[in-house]
């Protein structure tokens, strides 16, 4: 993962692609994420399928509603135990089923997001 890091931020000085890249802090995530351009994509991506617009009990198309389950939702997709979530839900609990999981990454990236935005 460092080395995929590694070469993602260094870029071709000529071709202008090291200036497209987002600003980076711990860990090589994007330090200026928000909802329209990052999680909106990773809930479209992994919850909707079971959590979409019209789900009574859970709908992962709005920010509201995420707000509204943020701390299940937090602890639930972290890669790692986090010490205010007690033993529910587990680390990597989210999302269940059999499809595509999001990479340590990419969780990572999305448990600060949301810690980001209950500051």
């Amino acid at each position: 993962m460092c080395v995929t890091l590694l070469l993602w931020s260094c870029g071709d000085e000529g071709s202008g692609k090291a200036d497209e890249q987002p600003a980076t802090h711990s860990g090589g995530v994007a330090s200026a994420d928000s909802w329209s351009n990052y999680a909106s994509g990773f809930f479209a991506s992994y919850c909707v399928e079971c959590h979409g617009a019209g789900d009574r009990s859970r709908d992962s198309t709005t920010l509201a509603e995420v707000e509204r389950d943020l701390p299940s939702i937090r602890c639930g997709v972290s890669s790692v135990p986090i010490d205010s979530c007690g033993d529910w839900p587990p680390p990597r609990q989210f999302p269940i089923g059999d499809g595509v999981k999001p990479t340590d990454l990419e969780r990572l990236r999305l448990v600060e997001w949301l810690e980001s935005i209950v500051r």
